[in-house]
């Protein structure tokens, strides 16, 4: 599927770990039916909007907010794909570090997210595989890659709650990032 960055908002990871203090992008794109979703995007390809974000927001430009240029704007080849946790995670309030909870005060535990990763067409590979896909992932959009990053920047593993007594507030709910 195809996708439009239509804006950029620059942030900082605030979740105690690995990626504490990391500035990353949510990008608000929107398909060819007009619906629009925020897609965190963190490292190099972070650092590719934060250049279109004034310093006063949060980003990098000198001159302020600038206008994303096409080729940066336009997404192709995009896909939601299903990033399985080695274990079973808690999405956590970036800045309290605490587990989000639901209307009933319960934690939203899971096992998996769905993040979205985007390929490029690889004429050559379309050559050298016949009948196979001429798809490639972009570096750092690969399903590894993203799913990896959204894990340790918005989420801890259960196990460190189970231990402080709140096992017993959960609640699983499958994400979209």
């Amino acid at each position: 599927m195809d996708f439009t960055v239509t804006a950029v908002k620059a942030l900082t990871v605030q979740k105690q770990g690995q990626n504490f203090g990391k500035k990353y992008v949510e990008c608000t794109v929107r398909d060819t039916q007009g619906n629009e979703r925020v897609v965190p995007v963190f490292d190099a390809e972070a650092n590719k909007y934060l250049k279109y974000i004034g310093i006063a927001n949060g980003g990098t430009s000198q001159t302020g907010d600038v206008a994303i240029p096409e080729a940066d704007a336009k997404w192709s080849y995009a896909f939601d794909q299903e990033f399985v946790f080695p274990e079973p995670m808690v999405r956590v309030d970036g800045v309290t570090g605490q587990p989000l909870l639901n209307k009933f005060n319960q934690m939203y535990v899971r096992t998996s997210v769905r993040v979205l990763t985007r390929y490029v067409y690889d004429e050559q590979l379309q050559l050298l595989n016949p009948g196979g896909s001429p798809l490639s992932p972009l570096r750092g959009w690969d399903l590894s890659t993203r799913g990896t990053s959204v894990m340790n920047s918005f989420y801890l593993p259960k196990r460190m709650f189970e231990a402080q007594g709140s096992a017993s507030q959960q609640v699983d709910d499958n994400g979209v990032a």
